[in-house]
């Protein structure tokens, strides 16, 4: 059985404008729709406004679970440079700070599965 992390950046530190209403309905919409494609969602819960650490830790500590198929959505802002924002407007780059921690080295329960 797969299993998939959601995380859910709303809120953005010291900026109300940033919210990022709606998106909580989105992620109950995407809880259902994985979870109706056979995945177990990790810790039982969308993941929500994480700051910098928090999501790189999380991350990382996913990708050493093993599972015959892994899936990551982060709803979040973003930049044209490839990165997302965490809650505390810190950016991680996609190509550099998460697709890495997918790697064979790094997440050996995963090597040969697709994610």
């Amino acid at each position: 059985m797969g299993q998939v992390l959601l995380i859910n950046i709303m809120d953005y530190d010291n900026a109300p404008s940033m919210k990022r209403v709606g998106s909580d309905i989105d992620a109950v919409k995407l809880t259902s729709t994985f979870t109706a494609l056979g995945f177990n969602l990790y810790k039982d819960q969308v993941h929500t406004n994480l700051r910098h650490g928090e999501l790189h830790q999380l991350i990382k500590d996913y990708a050493q679970e093993e599972s015959s198929c892994s899936a990551v959505v982060i709803m979040a802002h973003g930049d044209n440079q490839g990165r997302i924002l965490t809650s505390d407007h810190s950016a991680i780059s996609i190509h550099n700070g998460i697709y890495p921690l997918f790697s064979n080295e790094n997440a050996p329960l995963l090597k040969g599965k697709p994610k």
